[in-house]
């Protein structure tokens, strides 16, 4: 037993001085020798690295700057917004949002860059670190050895340089941190004043209902109209000041802004120049001369909606937008108005502008009467274009009915907002004219940036390269119809977006929306949601769009130019419309959330049911595969499905259609094609061999009406030479010889006028030559009775 233990004692003290011996080696790891110039040249890369690390980029110390500038002046707003929050009203409290939000997103920014700049510093800190104890151990190794001199420097020249990158670093980190506290009250600041202002809204619109103000006439009249304008210029000076700012301070923007304004202006100043060759191939003038009458105000309106679009713009911003957009919009209003040009011109600039008054004015009675006189004046307003029943150019007669039905909504909601300005529902009064001007506003904007999209795209169509385009070129008038109904959804889809933001429920309605979709419908363990319904039919809907872009990209660029591959493609957009929708299928499970191990006992179920009910259909289906893997058939053939003879037009599913020569459409099932006496005469090529019979009497000689067909058929130039036409004596009939001419055409469709034409040049030769077409004779002999004889 001791004995025992006295070997496991020694085993593990074997094993405990082994692994302290790696754990020694391992803590005391060194360059070799003969490596040091090596690895030299590795810590130069690492300290020129952290030299230029080290330098602080400028954009920080602008960040630096930023806070310093903003911090005093976001002070005394956030002291204001603290004592005044309460006595907001939804319009100020929305303003308030959006500053606070735009200084949110620029300190996001700013704290993103000193982020990424800070853990680049601590990364290469850590790598200076590393490579420094790594050569420490090395001086401690050359020390014990003795090693040369030159070795030696060579060693604390490098240790000398990581100590003063990782100094430098350190300095620079130092630095960066200092700059991010700095950020840290600026931060806080903001998002508190959201907190506040969140707070507010959400009580301001709880009590939106409520009667907020007296009575307009108990309310008191403002004897110091100086701090009213005082207000208006102290407005008017931070709108203009924060729009320079956030110009001087966003290049994207303004480089973006300058290169849209700059392409569309040049090719408008390039139709212009062109106008006359355009107008040949453009088939609407009076567009194309209302696009290059006004190419500035047409420029400036595409600029600024394309902007908006995709920029998130401040308040100061949106503010100078509304009054830049005044001029190019009225312009062209009063260009599209058929009657009542300055009627329509004057609503439109008079409700916009005073709109953009109405943000500078903030006071309270002073405010509420501006309110008042605002709905007046846009319900006076709403009232005129009612009376000139919307007459405008461009514009079809089934959209002048949306257009009378949103200017009525107009017209009602400002009346609306009248009565309760009066009755002391102030904040509910300012929504709604607030609200219904902005929306009137983004709604002409939107209509004429469609209609000048629209247009625009469809000149650049036919007045460039693309017009050499099948596509192009074949399908013009039906592209910009898609087009202009695509861009019309989706112009009134952004509307109604922006148009609920305008009257304040549009989180509201979002978050209905959101729980509508989200709500599950239960059948024991199978839950199903209106997104998921949503999802499933959309994808496959997904899936035959692009099928049938697929295909009427093959059709109309792809085969129309390249007759070879055109002969199979009826088998090759059969496959790709079969597959498109097969992944579509798939993929609608998938993002409907069904798994298909799920389905399958629900398909196994419904197999039989399938079988009996729908053999007919999956008979079809499965031919509709044959025909587009054996392919007997393309579209465009001549085929004669049983007593049916016409071409081909289209190959689907469950059954192709086929265009007899007497203008009938037929629907055959594949089935029928599959299984039946199928005979196509266009298989191969479409060349036809035709015949003409010929009867001479029998006086004729043979030879001359044989060398009289040969002379047809080589004078006919319908009539190939190779095969060779074929004249043939057939036989002796019972009044007439018979000779028959047997030729070939090159198209199978010309078949009935080639036939007539090479008859009737064989009539006029025959009749030339004095030749008889015999007559079938009969002799009647009439046999006489003999009469009886008397008894």
């Amino acid at each position: 037993m001791i004995n025992k233990f006295c070997v496991f004692w020694a085993f593990a003290l074997i094993i405990f001085n082994s692994s302290a011996q790696e754990e020694q080696d391992t803590t005391q790891q060194y360059i070799p020798i003969v490596e040091i110039p090596k690895y030299l040249e590795k810590t130069n890369a690492i300290t020129n690295e952290a030299d230029l690390l080290r330098i602080i980029p400028q954009e920080l110390f602008d960040i630096e700057e930023y806070v310093i500038d903003q911090s005093e002046s976001y002070d005394a707003k956030y002291s204001m917004l603290v004592e005044n929050a309460m006595t907001y009203n939804l319009s100020k409290l929305d303003t308030e949002k959006r500053e606070w939000e735009s200084l949110i997103n620029t300190l996001n920014e700013n704290s993103k860059l000193l982020t990424t700049y800070i853990e680049k510093l601590r990364n290469k800190i850590d790598q200076v670190d590393s490579e420094m104890q790594l050569w420490l151990s090395t001086q401690e190794y050359i020390v014990e050895e003795e090693t040369p001199v030159e070795v030696s420097d060579m060693v604390s020249e490098a240790i000398k340089k990581l100590q003063n990158s990782d100094q430098s670093l350190q300095l620079s980190q130092s630095e960066a941190l200092k700059i991010q506290a700095k950020l840290t009250p600026l931060f806080t600041q903001a998002n508190e004043a959201m907190r506040l202002i969140e707070s507010n809204r959400e009580i301001f619109l709880r009590s939106i209902w409520t009667k907020d103000e007296v009575y307009f006439w108990d309310m008191k009249s403002d004897t110091a109209k100086a701090p009213l304008f005082k207000h208006i210029r102290s407005s008017t000076s931070n709108y203009a000041k924060n729009a320079v700012e956030f110009i001087q301070t966003n290049e994207s923007f303004n480089l973006v802004f300058l290169l849209f304004f700059i392409f569309c202006f040049g090719y408008l100043l390039m139709l212009k120049k062109n106008r006359k060759k355009i107008i040949e191939k453009y088939q609407n003038e009076e567009h194309l001369n209302l696009l290059l009458k006004y190419p500035f105000s047409t420029t400036l309106i595409l600029t600024l909606v394309f902007t908006t679009l995709i920029f998130d713009l401040p308040e100061s911003m949106i503010r100078a937008y509304s009054l830049l957009i005044l001029i190019p919009v009225g312009e062209l209003i009063y260009g599209m108005a058929e009657k009542h040009k300055w009627a329509h011109l004057s609503v439109f600039v008079t409700s916009l502008f005073l709109l953009d008054l109405h943000a500078f004015i903030q006071g309270s009675n002073a405010e509420r009467a501006y309110t008042l006189i605002l709905a007046i004046l846009t319900a006076i307003g709403m009232f005129i274009l009612l009376r000139t029943k919307g007459n405008y150019k461009l514009i079809a007669y089934k959209k002048k009915i949306f257009i009378r039905i949103a200017i009525d909504i107009f017209f009602v909601l400002s009346v609306l907002s009248i009565i309760f300005n009066v009755i002391g529902r102030y904040g509910l009064s300012e929504i709604l004219i607030v609200g219904t001007i902005s929306s009137f506003e983004l709604a002409v904007i939107y209509f004429i940036g469609v209609f000048l999209t629209t247009h625009i795209i469809s000149i650049l169509l036919v007045a460039s390269p693309l017009e050499r385009s099948n596509i192009i070129k074949n399908n013009h008038g039906k592209i910009i119809a898609r087009l202009i109904k695509i861009l019309t959804i989706g112009a009134i889809t952004l509307w109604v977006f922006k148009t609920l933001g305008l009257f304040k429920i549009q989180d509201y309605v979002i978050d209905s929306l959101i729980t509508l979709f989200n709500t599950e419908i239960r059948a024991g363990n199978v839950g199903v949601s209106l997104a998921d319904i949503f999802a499933f039919f959309f994808t496959i809907m997904l899936s035959i769009w692009i099928s049938r872009f697929v295909r009427f990209f093959l059709e109309e660029e792809i085969y129309a130019r390249n007759e070879r591959e055109s002969r199979s493609r009826g088998a090759i957009l059969l496959i790709i419309r079969y597959s498109f929708i097969t992944l579509g299928i798939v993929f609608a499970f998938a993002a409907a959330g069904i798994e298909l191990d799920k389905i399958t006992v629900l398909i196994g179920a419904l197999g039989v049911g399938i079988g009996f009910g729908l053999q007919n259909f999956f008979n079809n289906l499965v031919s509709g595969i044959i025909l587009a893997v054996e392919r007997p058939m393309q579209i465009g053939d001549i085929v004669e499905v049983q007593e049916l003879l016409g071409t081909v037009m289209d190959i689907g599913f469950r059954a192709s259609t086929i265009r007899t020569f007497d203008g009938s459409e037929v629907v055959v099932p594949n089935g029928d094609i599959t299984s039946s006496k199928f005979i196509n005469w266009t298989l191969s090529d479409k060349k036809r061999r035709l015949k003409v019979d010929l009867r001479v009497s029998y006086d004729t000689d043979p030879d001359k009406v044989m060398e009289l067909l040969h002379k047809v058929a080589e004078s006919t130039e319908i009539i190939l030479s190779n095969p060779p036409p074929i004249v043939r004596f057939v036989r002796y009939g019972e009044s007439s010889l018979e000779f028959q001419l047997l030729f070939w055409i090159s198209r199978f469709d010309n078949g009935f006028s080639s036939g007539t034409e090479v008859t009737k040049k064989v009539y006029d030769e025959i009749t030339k030559a004095g030749i008889k077409i015999p007559y079938p004779k009969s002799d009647i002999y009439i046999h006489e009775k003999p009469k009886k004889k008397k008894s």
